[in-house]
């Protein structure tokens, strides 16, 4: 085990989910020049005819379209189901290397071989766990798009006689800007809770199948931007309970991984790799603070 910069294996969806997410406002940002356009000659008109309320209204009738059409849906589950799904398999495998038939009576062990061989579409449990996110990312990129819209909205409204329309461009591109600011976050952040709450959904099954508290390792991230606070917490033994807890202390941007310890195993070997990497990382972050 080593240190690693992407320990939930996410970095690649993420930028398969960023990649998407670009297309999708070149994309929107195509169709807003049209509307650029319209802005000279719609302060004109409506500064000669009282037209303002009506030329607003077709603004954001036609910017919400573009919204509608580019930004906000169901586009961003495929990058949810795939990590939810991937993270599932390589913790079956895990799990499986030191799950054996002398550790179980015959009965849980079948049950644990039949929970670790199947994939997330065998258990309710996991199905209802992916809505649950599919719908959270739904409706944070539908927040951001309606706050960008109500934005731009007041924007047209204080601007007009008092703005160029130049002037007015360049603020309703700083507001598209800001949603792509915030539609990133969703991305890094659903991506990895995608990861965290498969792993934890599997554990809670496994934990009823054999009786025992399911332990969960808390693996935080190689790199200068690990939190102070996730970095101590870097191999952690946590139960369910407390990896939850954990989870909800910071949620943005987390990268943690949680790992499930196998049942009946001896980590005292694990602990000792956990204590050195540690303190790998504590060196790393002081040789960072020293050079800033």
């Amino acid at each position: 085990m080593a240190l690693s910069k992407d320990p939930n294996k996410s970095m690649g969806m993420e930028k398969r989910w960023n990649r998407d997410l670009a297309r999708r406002m070149g994309a929107f940002y195509r169709g807003l020049q049209p509307l650029f356009k319209s802005l000279t000659a719609g302060i004109v008109l409506a500064n000669a005819s009282a037209n303002e309320d009506r030329f607003n209204k077709a603004f954001i009738d036609r910017f919400s379209e573009l919204i509608d059409k580019n930004l906000v849906g169901d586009w961003q589950r495929q990058y949810q189901t795939a990590m939810y799904s991937q993270t599932i398999e390589r913790t079956n495998q895990r799990y499986q290397q030191d799950n054996k038939a002398s550790l179980w009576d015959a009965n849980t062990y079948a049950l644990l071989h039949g929970l670790l061989t199947s994939g997330y579409q065998s258990r309710a449990e996991h199905t209802n766990e992916l809505t649950f996110l599919w719908n959270r990312a739904a409706t944070s990129l539908v927040v951001a798009a309606d706050r960008m819209k109500r934005n731009v909205s007041q924007l047209l409204h204080d601007g007009f006689g008092s703005e160029s329309a130049t002037a007015l461009r360049e603020q309703i591109a700083d507001q598209v800007k800001k949603f792509k600011t915030s539609a990133l976050l969703v991305s890094r952040t659903e991506i990895n809770k995608a990861a965290q709450r498969a792993v934890i959904i599997q554990a809670m099954l496994i934990e009823g199948i054999t009786g025992y508290k399911q332990m969960l390792w808390w693996v935080t991230v190689n790199d200068s931007h690990v939190r102070h606070l996730h970095a101590a917490w870097h191999g952690d033994l946590v139960d369910i309970k407390e990896a939850l807890r954990r989870m909800k202390i910071s949620p943005f941007r987390c990268r943690c991984e949680l790992r499930i310890v196998p049942n009946k195993r001896d980590v005292t070997g694990m602990k000792n790799e956990f204590k050195a990497e540690k303190q790998l990382l504590d060196s790393i972050r002081r040789g960072l603070k020293a050079a800033a």
